[in-house]
C-alpha cells in the first residue's frame, strides 16, 4: 500500500503534460485503471523504484490515448462488447483483433518468453486500416505485457507470410515498428523471426528498409530481426527448433503447429466476462468536473515520498531529480 501511495505521489510531481492523460483515466474510469495497469505492475517492472514507475505507467496511459484515440481511450480494452457496453477498441480494430492474424502462443518458447504470432494469411480488409491495424497491436502488446514471464524475459514475435494470393495488401509502417519497440509499453520484444517463401518478397523487403532506418535513429538496436528463407512449410518447425520454437508456435493451417486463433479469441472473451464483471460503466460524463474524486496531488504524503527517494537516491548515489 505504502509504494502505490508513493507512485501516486511520484505521478503528482511530474509535469502536467506528461500526466495528463493518466489524470484523466483515473477520473473517467479508476476501476479500468486498476483492473488495465496495475501500479503493482509498473513497480515490479522498474524495481520498485517510484519514480520510474510514475513515468512509465504515465507514458503508457499517453501512448494508449494517442493509439487508441481520446475520446475512448480510457474504456475497458474489450473485444467483446454487448450491449449497452463500449470499448476503447473501435469495430474495426475488434475486427483484425478477431481475424486470426495475431495471436499469443499457449506456451512460451524454449527461454520461457511468451510468443506472439502474425499470420500474414488471416489478414482481412480491416488490416488494411492502418489506424485499426495499429490499434490491434497495441491490444496484443497489452496482452502480452499482462504476462509475468514477459515481465521477466520480455517476449518474441513470429510473423509467417501468406499462403494464397490475397487482395487485403499494405506496406508495413514504421509507427508500427516504433510501437513495438516503445519504451512506452510495459514489457518489449526481445525478437522478431520473419519467414519468407521467397528469398526476398516485396513485403519483407519493405519490412526491411524500415527496420535499418530505424537502426539508424538508434531506435531499434534492442530488438534483433531474424528472417528464414524457407521454401517448404514443413520445413519450418525444423528450422525454427534451433532458436527456441516449436510446433507450439506455429499457425496450425499450413504449418501444422498448434496455433489456433479461434481458440484463443474464445478463451479470451470466456475470460473478458470474469475479469469485467463487476465493472459498472460510469454514469457521469468523463469531461464534466467529478468533484466527489479525491484529487491525484492528495492521495500521497508528499513529505513520506520525498524523504523515502531520497533515501533511496542516497544509496545509489543519486538525487531524487536524478531519478526522474
Amino acid at each position: 500500500h505504502q509504494a502505490k501511495l508513493g507512485v501516486m505521489g511520484a505521478v503528482a510531481m511530474l509535469p502536467e503534460e506528461r500526466r495528463e492523460a493518466f489524470e484523466f483515466a483515473m477520473k473517467s474510469d479508476a476501476k479500468v485503471v486498476e483492473i488495465e495497469s496495475p501500479i503493482e505492475r509498473f513497480l515490479l517492472l522498474c524495481h520498485y523504484n517510484y519514480w520510474l514507475a510514475a513515468e512509465r505507467i504515465c507514458d503508457y496511459w499517453s501512448l494508449r490515448r494517442d493509439v487508441l484515440g481520446a475520446e475512448n481511450y480510457w474504456s475497458p480494452m474489450k473485444l467483446g462488447v454487448g450491449p449497452n457496453e463500449r470499448s476503447s477498441l473501435s469495430p474495426q480494430a475488434i475486427e483484425v483483433c478477431k481475424s486470426g492474424a495475431l495471436t499469443i502462443a499457449d506456451v512460451p518458447d524454449r527461454f520461457n518468453r511468451p510468443v506472439l504470432v502474425y499470420d500474414r494469411q488471416n489478414q482481412t480488409s480491416a488490416v488494411s486500416d492502418p489506424e485499426a491495424r495499429k490499434a490491434a497491436l497495441f491490444y496484443y502488446f497489452h496482452v502480452v505485457s499482462e504476462m509475468d514471464l514477459a515481465l521477466l524475459h520480455g517476449y518474441v514475435t513470429v510473423i509467417t507470410p501468406e499462403q494464397t494470393q490475397s487482395s487485403v495488401s499494405f506496406k508495413p509502417k514504421s509507427s508500427n515498428f516504433s510501437l513495438l519497440t516503445s519504451k512506452a509499453m510495459p514489457v518489449q520484444c526481445r525478437e522478431i523471426h520473419m519467414i519468407s517463401p521467397q528469398k526476398m518478397s516485396s513485403w519483407v523487403q519493405q519490412s526491411l528498409n524500415i527496420w535499418l532506418q530505424g537502426l539508424k535513429k538508434m531506435d531499434l538496436l534492442k530488438t534483433q530481426l531474424k528472417m528464414y528463407f524457407i521454401p517448404k512449410n514443413e520445413d519450418a518447425i525444423g528450422k525454427l527448433k534451433d532458436h527456441g520454437f516449436s510446433k507450439h508456435h506455429l499457425p496450425q493451417k499450413y504449418y501444422g503447429g498448434t496455433v489456433n486463433y479461434l481458440t484463443w479469441i474464445k478463451r479470451r472473451l470466456e475470460w473478458e466476462k470474469t475479469r469485467y464483471r463487476a465493472h459498472a460503466v460510469p454514469e457521469i460524463s468523463p469531461r464534466q468536473e467529478d468533484t466527489s474524486m479525491i484529487s491525484l496531488d492528495s492521495r500521497a504524503d508528499h513529505s513520506s515520498l520525498e524523504a523515502s527517494s531520497t533515501s533511496s537516491a542516497h544509496s545509489e548515489g543519486k538525487s531524487p531529480q536524478e531519478h526522474r
